[in-house]
């Protein structure tokens, strides 16, 4: 099931990818729409897979990542340029209409439930399990790399791999008549973002 569901999210990437490869192609006496195309059908790719209720994050990433590679060969330099300037400014206002909206939440006095053992023990139970995971890991891969990981690289991905945005989205969607400590899960989520 698990794998299925995989490829299904995948396809939907693949599928916009091999989209925007084949009209990138066809562009070269009308480059001014080439950026156009990558991202309106990188959106349709996120789109379509929210629409059908798959993965809309993993569906843009394989898009990206595909496109990243292939589609560049196919582009005018000058639009290559647009679009990765293009997408630092989305990605820097992305990044900071989150951090805004995180700060104005911690100023919302309803959503602190403040529980010390529970946050402490959360705290803990990240750091421990990143760790774990990441050095775990690496170890496996450094089996099969020709340069293997050093310690502190592993250290440093291992607190820097910790992500608070997403977890805080999440929180923030719990159904409180469901779920009673909302709050709890909000609050203790702002202290990992503070924390990361």
């Amino acid at each position: 099931f698990l794998l299925c569901s995989g490829i299904r999210r995948l396809s939907r990437g693949f599928c916009v990818w091999t989209l925007i490869a084949l009209l990138t192609r066809c562009t070269k006496n009308i480059q001014i729409i080439e950026p156009g195309f990558v991202f309106v059908l990188g959106y349709l790719s996120y789109l379509t897979a929210e629409m059908l209720s798959l993965s809309a994050i993993l569906s843009i990433v394989f898009c990206g990542m595909c496109c990243q590679k292939y589609i560049n060969a196919n582009m005018d330099e000058k639009s290559v340029t647009t679009v990765r300037y293009v997408m630092k400014v989305f990605a820097n206002g992305s990044e900071t209409i989150i951090f805004v909206f995180l700060g104005i939440s911690a100023i919302d006095k309803t959503l602190w439930v403040w529980n010390t053992g529970f946050i402490l023990l959360t705290l803990l139970f990240i750091f421990v399990y990143r760790i774990i995971g990441v050095f775990v890991l690496t170890w496996i891969l450094n089996r099969f790399r020709l340069v293997p990981l050093e310690v502190i690289d592993q250290a440093i991905m291992s607190y820097g791999g910790l992500r608070g945005a997403v977890a805080y989205g999440l929180a923030m969607m719990l159904d409180e008549n469901k779920i009673k400590e909302k709050n709890l899960m909000v609050c203790t989520t702002l202290i990992v973002v503070y924390f990361t």
